[in-house]
């Protein structure tokens, strides 16, 4: 069984939609979006990038104890000490 004269005859077109002076201005328009459509794309992908960055220097000063806040340290050992205070006087 051959299966070419099932698909039909694509050496010729039945009903183009389109000539060559007519599909230029679509192909043209089509080629200016995806333009527009990639610069957007790489405009995310850079933000997307600088926040991962920013994400992985934040884990980074975590790990070896940079912290952007400086009293950090103190002010949740505050907190934890008052958060005991309270504990011990609802026993």
């Amino acid at each position: 069984m051959l299966i070419a004269p099932q698909l039909g005859n694509w050496s010729e077109p039945q009903n183009p939609k389109h000539s060559l002076s007519s599909i230029l201005p679509d192909m043209e328009g089509a080629i200016s979006a995806l333009e527009a459509e990639l610069q957007l794309l790489e405009e995310e992908e850079a933000s997307l990038l600088a926040s991962v960055r920013q994400t992985v220097g934040a884990m980074s000063d975590l790990r070896y104890g940079r912290l952007a806040n400086s009293q950090l340290r103190e002010q949740v050992l505050d907190g934890l000490g008052n958060l005991e205070e309270i504990c011990k006087g609802q026993n």
